[in-house]
Formats: C-alpha cells, sequence, structure tokens
C-alpha cells in the first residue's frame, strides 16, 4: 500500500472516531496533550502519526490501535468479545445483540 494512501486511511478513521465521540479537534487535542495542529495533520493524512500518538489517540477515542492502522479489530479483539459475552445472564443477551446490531448499522452509515 502506498503510503500517502495509508495515511489518509488512517486519518479519516481517526476523524470518523473522534466525530463519532462528539469532540472537536480541540477538545481532542487537550484529551491527549497534543496541539490542535496535530489533530488536524493526522486527520488530514498530510503525515504520519507517531507510535506514541496512536496509542493516546486510542485511549483517548477509546479504538484500538489495530483499527487506527488497519481499520479492523485483530483476532485478539474478537476473542476478547467473545469472552465476554459468554458471561452476559441469558435474560440480558437479547438487549446485548440488539445494541450490538444497532451500533453495526450505525457503523456502516
Amino acid at each position: 500500500m502506498e503510503r500517502h494512501t495509508l495515511y489518509k486511511d488512517i486519518g479519516a478513521r481517526l476523524k470518523n472516531a473522534r466525530l463519532n465521540s462528539h469532540l472537536t479537534q480541540e477538545q481532542l487535542a487537550e484529551l491527549m496533550d497534543v496541539t490542535p495542529q496535530m489533530i488536524s495533520t493526522a486527520e488530514n493524512g498530510t503525515k504520519g502519526v507517531r507510535p506514541e500518538n496512536i496509542i493516546k489517540f486510542s485511549k483517548a477515542l477509546n479504538i484500538s490501535c489495530d483499527f487506527i492502522l488497519m481499520g479492523h479489530c485483530s483476532d485478539y479483539d474478537t476473542d476478547t468479545l467473545i469472552s465476554l459475552a459468554s458471561t452476559i445472564e441469558s435474560d440480558s443477551l437479547s438487549r446485548v445483540i440488539n445494541l450490538l446490531s444497532a451500533i453495526d448499522n450505525y457503523t456502516k452509515k
């Protein structure tokens, strides 16, 4: 994959995650202890994001580093979800399934 395309893809994922979290670039910058310019540069994909900032984005936006870099979660993340799902009581399971379905539909828009 071309570097420029990778930077643009990462930037788009970061921007979408920020918007889904209802944060401005300035608010996110404050949470991450970086400048708003760094947020803008990352979202525009004009430069690569430093590893320490990928971690900060991950924590501030509650998304995995795998998602930031590749656009999907790793098998480890999936295994964690399956493990957690096995602890849900059966009477709550339908609500969890409905919630996950709603999230899936929302993210596809």
